[in-house]
């Protein structure tokens, strides 16, 4: 909203300047010919060996008040429809069109007596006087409002995108602080149910879980909208320790990253997430245990795939793991999760802001 004051002084200047230049241009060419007769062209008519042809005492005068009021009517009658734009009211472009009318008719009047008697002209030019200047305005009417309806539409159009974009960005980050939002109690809720089965089944090791879940918490709070692969994989390690620490050897897990991607960025918990998803839906049990295998196999992409042993009875939850993610890489990257769900792998595979890596 901060943004919306200086745009629409631009747009302000923006129109100021254009109506100078179409004033001026309509100044130029309207009074095209008497300039053209008075600075020299007077004289390819003249007779050979004959004076220079006057068709009036003051013709450098005349022609500079022709200037000057052609540029001045034009100019104040964009300021007019600027100034009616400013105000939306049902059937503006009538209410302008009927406003410049009455306006270019006083001005017209007004500007041509004040012509008249600089240049001290006789009185039986004046009806033709002001009907010269009559037709030359018609035209200037016209052009004037032509053009502001052009910049009223056009300036209508930047106002309508500024206003959509501005609001795509609140939606966006609204929606993004809600996802954020649900990540973050999410983990902690399933953190909290390991650790509470932790210390009825195993105390000895619930001290050293509690160390590493707040090493792993102080992670998973912190306020950033993307991390680097080498950041989350050293997250995600602690993880999976808590995980080991609950499920020993009936938990596998198999990484195998290139250093070469380390400088990528991913979304903060991306990887959690799917491990967490890989624990919760499938049996894990010593005679049928879980190996949940990530890799950097797929260039531009980080793999998790686990074999499909899925629960007899599914656990309760919101279901908004995997979408949420999902939906948080469109909003923040503009990037596709890709999912393969065959009769026998799950795998998720997340992209990398980076498609290209470095040689070594």
């Amino acid at each position: 909203m901060s943004e919306m004051p200086t745009i629409m002084n631009s747009a302000k200047r923006y129109n100021h300047g254009i109506a100078v230049i179409v004033a001026a241009v309509l100044s130029i060419l309207l009074n095209f010919y008497q300039m053209f007769y008075v600075f020299g062209g007077s004289n390819m008519f003249r007779r050979p060996g004959g004076p220079p042809i006057q068709w009036m005492d003051q013709p450098i005068l005349d022609v500079c008040l022709h200037l000057f009021f052609t540029f001045l009517i034009a100019y104040l009658l964009f300021l007019l429809n600027f100034r009616l734009l400013k105000y939306k009211v049902k059937g503006n472009l009538m209410i302008r069109i009927i406003a410049t009318i009455v306006s270019v008719i006083i001005l017209t009047f007004l500007f041509a007596h004040i012509h008249i008697a600089i240049l001290k002209l006789e009185s039986y030019m004046k009806m033709g006087w002001i009907g010269a200047y009559s037709s030359r305005d018609l035209l200037v009417t016209l052009v004037v409002l032509f053009s502001t309806q052009i910049l009223s539409l056009n300036n209508q159009r930047q106002a309508s995108m500024l206003e959509i974009q501005r609001l795509a960005a609140e939606n966006i980050r609204s929606r993004y602080s809600a996802l954020k939002m649900q990540v973050n109690p999410h983990f902690l809720f399933n953190s909290l149910n390991t650790l509470n089965a932790l210390i009825s089944s195993d105390p000895g090791k619930s001290q050293e879980y509690v160390q590493q879940l707040s090493s792993v918490l102080r992670h998973s709070l912190q306020n950033t909208d993307q991390t680097t692969l080498e950041e989350e994989l050293r997250f995600t390690e602690s993880f999976c320790y808590l995980m080991k620490i609950r499920y020993g050897e009936s938990l596998i897990f198999s990484f195998s990253i290139d250093p070469r991607y380390n400088s990528c960025l991913v979304l903060p918990l991306c990887l959690q997430l799917l491990i967490e998803n890989s624990i919760k839906h499938n049996v894990i049990t010593s005679k049928q245990p879980l190996t949940i295998i990530v890799h950097t196999h797929t260039p531009g992409f980080i793999t998790v795939s686990n074999r499909i042993q899925l629960k007899k009875e599914k656990e309760e939850g919101e279901g908004i793991g995997l979408v949420n993610l999902m939906e948080r890489y469109r909003l923040m990257m503009r990037k596709e999760i890709e999912i393969l769900n065959t009769a026998d792998f799950f795998t998720v595979k997340i992209p990398l802001q980076y498609t290209e890596i470095k040689a070594e």
